[in-house]
């Protein structure tokens, strides 16, 4: 399930953008300027290379799916209600509906990030009973971003 709200006539209304400007199957350097430039931003090339870099493993441009990827990390797009229930799903190891501050830690640690879990519940366990509930989770979620 896609993480983002395309509905079918965006997506093809992409499609046809990106075919409009790709070359060979590729949005290249100057085709990708020209696409931000339209959107009101005026990157340089070395900042275009950047953005190909980040999206693509091949350094000519980036492909539709590349393409797909970038615009749909605009906020307007995201469905941010269901990001937030697949990463609270991610942290209910146990499938309990609520967060433990095991379940915090073990998974901050597997993504290698080290965080003061009493200091992050005084924050948000709002009700004060040693777990966060989805609510809760999404108040923290709200706030780090």
């Amino acid at each position: 399930m896609p993480l983002y709200k395309v509905s079918p006539s965006q997506y093809a209304g992409f499609l046809s953008y990106f075919n409009r400007l790709s070359v060979n199957g590729y949005m290249g350097r100057q085709e990708l300027r020209a696409a931000l430039i339209k959107a009101g931003v005026n990157p340089t090339m070395d900042e275009i290379q950047c953005i190909i870099d980040s999206i693509s493993v091949d350094s000519r441009g980036i492909k539709f799916q590349g393409f797909i990827d970038f615009v749909s990390t605009y906020s307007a797009l995201r469905d941010a209600e269901q990001e937030y229930a697949e990463a609270f799903r991610i942290f209910d190891r146990k499938g309990t509906g609520e967060l433990s501050k095991e379940d915090i830690k073990y998974v901050m640690q597997k993504l290698g990030i080290d965080v003061d879990v009493e200091k992050l519940f005084k924050e948000v366990d709002l009700n004060n009973d040693g777990f966060l509930q989805y609510d809760e989770f999404v108040c923290l979620m709200k706030k780090r971003l």
